[in-house]
């Protein structure tokens, strides 16, 4: 038991600090000095609205494609999936849905309206990304596709619904690529492309050599008359 002093300096103590619970202490503040050349602002709080629950806004609805792997189970970067690009292709004022396919296939889904689409398989998969573009200038978009292990396929838009996309290069545009991106690097008012491969991937393929060589990286390539100029690395 703590001596009779110590008990009667604690009591104090508490009967003090109880004391400063009991009511605030008295602030002083200075007094209110309008500003010149400023303007009051008055200020009023308003709950919040409740939200509202999400009706009609959006509608499930399957697409007709699939993405796959070469084996029934999907072994390291197989899994990765590929890209999905939604534009107008054939100026109807409806957009079309452009998906890849790593392991078949890229589609075409022409929009019918309604929600209704024309499923259009495309000769060539192996695909990664996907870009719709207008690549040559001639007003019509185009479509570009980033493979695996190999340079980007380009499909020209011809404006023919006959024969609407004829596959043909990327002058100078080489070097595998997995993900891309385009713009107007140098200000000249051409499109120019920047893409970047996978290098895990590639390593697993192709090894260390292919790696540590000029094909793998950050490319950048500036339109260069009907072509493109490439360079590692990034524009100043």
């Amino acid at each position: 038991m703590l001596p009779r002093k110590n008990r009667r300096i604690i009591i104090l103590l508490a009967a003090a600090l109880l004391a400063g619970c009991g009511q605030p202490a008295l602030v002083r503040y200075a007094p209110l000095v309008p500003l010149r050349g400023r303007t009051a602002v008055a200020a009023q709080a308003s709950a919040l609205a409740s939200p509202a629950a999400c009706t009609g806004t959006f509608a499930a609805h399957d697409l007709d494609h699939t993405t796959a792997a070469p084996a029934r189970i999907a072994r390291m970067f197989e899994g990765n999936g590929s890209g999905v690009a939604i534009d107008d292709l054939d100026g109807d004022g409806r957009p079309e849905v452009v998906l890849a396919n790593s392991y078949g296939p890229n589609t075409i889904l022409w929009n019918q309206g309604g929600l209704h689409f024309r499923t259009e398989r495309m000769p060539q998969g192996d695909a990664r990304a996907v870009n719709i573009v207008d690549v040559d200038g001639d007003g019509r978009p185009d479509m570009v596709f980033t493979r695996r292990q190999a340079a980007p396929a380009y499909w020209r838009n011809t404006g023919d619904p006959a024969a609407r996309f004829v596959q043909t290069l990327l002058p100078n545009v080489a070097r595998p690529a997995y993900a891309m991106a385009w713009g107007d690097l140098d200000g000249d008012g051409a499109l120019d492309l920047v893409a970047g491969s996978y290098d895990a991937e590639l390593l697993t393929s192709q090894g260390t050599s292919f790696l540590l060589g000029p094909g793998a990286g950050v490319y950048a390539y500036t339109r260069s008359g009907t072509g493109f100029a490439p360079s590692k690395g990034f524009i100043n």
